[in-house]
Parts: C-alpha cells; structure tokens; sequence
C-alpha cells in the first residue's frame, strides 16, 4: 500500500478522493493528516498548470509523493468576460475575504436567475497532477465532466462542493448531486473518472 499525500485543505473533496481510490494500492493523507498548513498558490489561469505547480510545491515542503486536483469550468449561458474560468469557487475575486459555501450557492443562483437558458449546463475539467520527488516523476491527466442545473435547489451538500445544491451530472435525471441515488451517484463519478483511475494505477506501477 502506498502512501500518498492528497495536498487540498478541503475535507470533501479528499473523500470524494478517497471513495474513488478506495481498490487501488494507495492510501490517501491530507495536509491536516501531516500538519502541513502552508497553502501554496494557484497563480495560474488554467487548472492543468495549477494542478502541476501545486503538485510540485507541496512535494517540495513534505519530501513525499502528492497527488493535487485543481478545477476550472465553463457554462452555455454566461457571457464570455463572466466565465468563471479556474475562479469557480472565487467568485471572480470579488469578495475580500474566502467565500463561504453560502456565499458561492448565492452567487450561481443568482448568474442562472440572470443569465436564463432553456438548458444549462456547465463544462468542468478536473486537472489531476501526481508527482513523486523522489524519482523526478510526473503524471498529468484532466477529466472533464458536464452537469446541468437541478429541476430544484436542494438544501444538502456537502461542506466543500456548495454547488452540489443545484447542479446535477449530465443524465442523472436532474436531481441534485446530494439527493441522487447513492448507488447511481457512485456509478456515475466511477464512469466519469475511470480514465484517472486507469493513469493513477499505472503511475504507480512504474515505481
């Protein structure tokens, strides 16, 4: 079993990690599980170069394979200039300090109210980095997943993923994500992921 540090601060989105590594050869640590809390930068404007940075950076400070998810997304009903980009959860930097999940939950449903569309639909990309300093290695891969607004916002989620009240993946049926079967949403992130399931697998049998 190896052990790999999943560099994030948010707990949910180390379990969401955590679920779908569950049959692989690897345990996932978080930054807490270490008492690392510096937080690296995400300076750049696209998740593939955040990811790799970050993957990097935190090998640096804790000498030990890390594994970093950086995401961005795009929607068919925002003009070009308010496309969130890698600022998801940032909200276009326009608050002073970290938003809060209701901040974010607030936010989108106010673009949505504001920008109608018979269909929307947003187009993620999960960029995925792990690197192992030890032997100078690098894997990259970058999932892409769309989802749809809910026919109703939901009043559960997850502490981390706030967007989860109102968005659903693609062909769930609309409901959202918390409020899915759980059987149907673990086959749906498994179907969605397999190709980063396929490459963490085979970035460590080459060590």
């Amino acid at each position: 079993m190896k052990t790999i540090c999943f560099a994030s601060h948010n707990p949910a989105k180390l379990q969401r990690y955590q679920k779908l590594t569950a049959d692989l050869s690897i345990t996932l640590v978080s930054l807490r599980d270490l008492e690392v809390t510096e937080k690296v930068s995400e300076p750049y404007s696209t998740s593939q170069e955040n990811a790799r940075h970050k993957a990097q950076e935190y090998a640096r400070i804790i000498s030990m394979p890390v594994l970093t998810v950086d995401e961005e997304m795009r929607t068919n009903f925002l003009p070009e200039k308010l496309q969130p980009g890698v600022l998801v959860r940032r909200l276009g930097q326009e608050l002073d300090r970290d938003p809060t999940d209701q901040d974010v939950i607030d936010h989108w449903l106010k673009l949505i109210q504001d920008h109608p569309h018979p269909s929307p639909e947003f187009y993620w990309d999960f960029s995925i980095a792990y690197y192992d300093p030890e032997r100078d290695f690098l894997g990259e891969i970058t999932v892409s997943q769309v989802s749809e607004v809910a026919s109703y916002v939901s009043d559960k989620w997850h502490p981390g993923y706030p967007m989860s009240t109102f968005m659903s993946p693609k062909g769930s049926g609309k409901k959202p994500y918390w409020d899915i079967d759980p059987e149907l949403r673990t086959q749906t992130e498994s179907q969605n992921f397999q190709s980063f399931l396929e490459r963490v697998g085979e970035w460590i049998r080459t060590e």
